[in-house]
């Protein structure tokens, strides 16, 4: 996301299982919020500590989710990957709603059946090789 007074200086954005907002509260994260890569209580301590004061959380720079779609008018074309089985997965697919509302160049692909940390197998399922493969081109 860029200042409205910067130049812009990326000409492209991808975004792979992005943690967008400190609530913690969105249908994936309760489906998929306990026993996985991600646990809900390892990302509260995250924003706990890359945040602790609730005013920062609420800051669009420290959680890009607080974004209005004014404010992302402008950004370059951007790919948003989630996974179906993600605790990450709503945060995502949001955001990607916003830029959609903003007039912005968005992808979003949801990977099906694939869980978060789905990259560091490359080998072991379709779906990430076309993750990777998208992604790198």
């Amino acid at each position: 996301m860029r200042t409205t007074r910067a130049p812009r200086t990326s000409f492209y954005q991808q975004l792979l299982w992005p943690a967008l907002s400190a609530e913690l509260d969105t249908e994936s994260y309760r489906s998929y919020g306990e026993g996985r890569f991600l646990p809900r209580a390892f990302m509260q301590y995250g924003w706990d500590h890359h945040a602790p004061d609730p005013e920062t959380r609420k800051n669009r720079y420290a959680a890009p989710l607080q974004t209005t779609t004014e404010q992302l008018r402008g950004p370059p074309p951007t790919l948003i990957q989630t996974a179906e089985n993600d605790e990450l997965r709503d945060e995502g697919e949001a955001y990607a709603r916003k830029f959609d509302d903003a007039g912005a160049d968005v992808t979003n692909v949801r990977y099906l059946s694939l869980r978060s940390g789905g990259d560091r197998f490359p080998f072991r399922r379709p779906s990430t090789r076309r993750c990777r493969k998208l992604g790198s081109g």
